[in-house]
């Protein structure tokens, strides 16, 4: 009996032993089986907080541990679809903003560059890897600039600052800024700046002042000589038969000078304004050049031709030129039918030898092919 229960009890001994390593065992494979997939899921979910979205979960079973991996890859692919867009996105904002003629910086409340499109690194002399990131007063050393920034920062929201300032590196230019306040968070204020370049504009504006006053000085000669003239007849000179004949040829020279040069303002506004057009045609330059020598030659002979300057209204020396009585337009005039003949027009000139005017005009490729009308501006 004894022994029968020894035997019992060594044979339950041993059934649990391996009961117990069966059931480790499973709780091993089992443990495996759970554990790994999320030990998976945590490095991939690692990896997209990385910035990878090209990741995926394996997907082996249809339980939790796969409806998390599932969910896990459908997040993946939704946030790189978002990143791809958002980097589409960013880059037609940055080619809008290269392909801007002004120039655009955008500076934070710490006062470091948000922005600065291709314009306004070119303003400043800075190329591609100078400007963004980087603290404003350090990257711009203008203090014109530096001041405008400041200003409208303290002017708050809704305001803009404006300013013509002279940029002198790397070459000289007028600027013309407009500042306004950036909101970027409750307690954080930037400010964005738009540059315009008006070097160009006010050249031209000089251009046109000093045109004017040449017009006024111009038109006021002859009508001054013609008022003189005119009061000198009335006063009694009518009576002298000689002077009076005199004065009348100069107030008639005067008038004839006064009408060619409002025909030569008139010819130059039109063509300016593109309201004049040329019907091109295939003409025989020898012919052409025949006929100005026959014109000019007698004039050069004597020594009075001089070209000096492409300048509108330059005009010679101003004793010789009321004698010949020229406008000081021609060669405005000259260029604008050159261009528009698809010429070019070359003045050299070199004191005390004289001034050579050179006008290359295109040679057609086919005589028998018809010209374009052409817009003269």
């Amino acid at each position: 009996m004894t022994s029968s229960y020894a035997e019992i009890h060594g044979v339950m001994l041993a059934g649990g032993v391996v009961a117990l390593a069966v059931a480790f065992g499973i709780g091993l494979f089992v443990a495996g089986r759970v554990t790994k997939p999320v030990v998976q899921m945590q490095a991939i979910a690692r990896q997209m907080s990385e910035g990878d979205f090209t990741v995926r979960a394996p997907i082996r079973s249809p339980d939790e541990i796969g409806s998390l991996g599932r969910a896990l890859n459908g997040l993946a692919a939704r946030l790189r679809e978002k990143v791809h867009d958002l980097g589409h996105e960013q880059a037609k904002a940055t080619a809008i903003l290269d392909g801007m003629i002004e120039g655009v910086i955008a500076v934070d409340g710490r006062d470091v560059i948000l922005l600065m499109n291709e314009r306004a690194r070119s303003m400043f002399g800075l190329d591609a890897t100078r400007g963004e990131r980087k603290p404003f007063l350090e990257v711009i050393r203008n203090a014109e600039l530096h001041e405008v920034f400041r200003e409208s920062r303290a002017a708050g929201e809704g305001s803009v600052s404006h300013r013509e300032l002279r940029l002198a590196s790397p070459i000289e230019r007028r600027v013309q800024v407009n500042a306004v306040p950036l909101r970027l968070a409750a307690d954080e204020v930037g400010v964005v700046m738009v540059l315009h370049d008006v070097t160009e504009l006010r050249r031209l504006e000089q251009v046109r002042t000093e045109f004017v006053a040449n017009v006024s000085h111009e038109l006021r000669t002859p009508l001054t000589a013609i008022q003189g003239y005119l009061e000198t007849l009335l006063s009694g000179a009518l009576e002298e038969r000689e002077n009076a004949r005199r004065f009348l040829d100069i107030v008639f020279r005067h008038t004839e000078r006064l009408g060619r040069l409002l025909n030569d303002l008139t010819d130059l506004s039109n063509i300016e304004m593109g309201r004049v057009s040329l019907k091109l045609a295939p003409t025989r330059l020898d012919e052409v050049v025949d006929a100005v020598l026959a014109i000019m030659s007698p004039k050069a002979a004597s020594g009075r031709v001089t070209l000096q300057s492409p300048e509108r209204f330059y005009r010679v020396d101003k004793a010789r030129s009321r004698e010949l009585g020229g406008t000081g337009l021609g060669l405005a005039i000259v260029k604008h039918l050159v261009f528009a003949h698809g010429g070019q027009l070359r003045i050299e000139s070199e004191p005390g030898r004289g001034t050579t005017v050179r006008v290359t005009l295109p040679v057609p490729t086919s005589p028998c092919k018809p010209f374009p009308e052409a817009t003269v501006a």
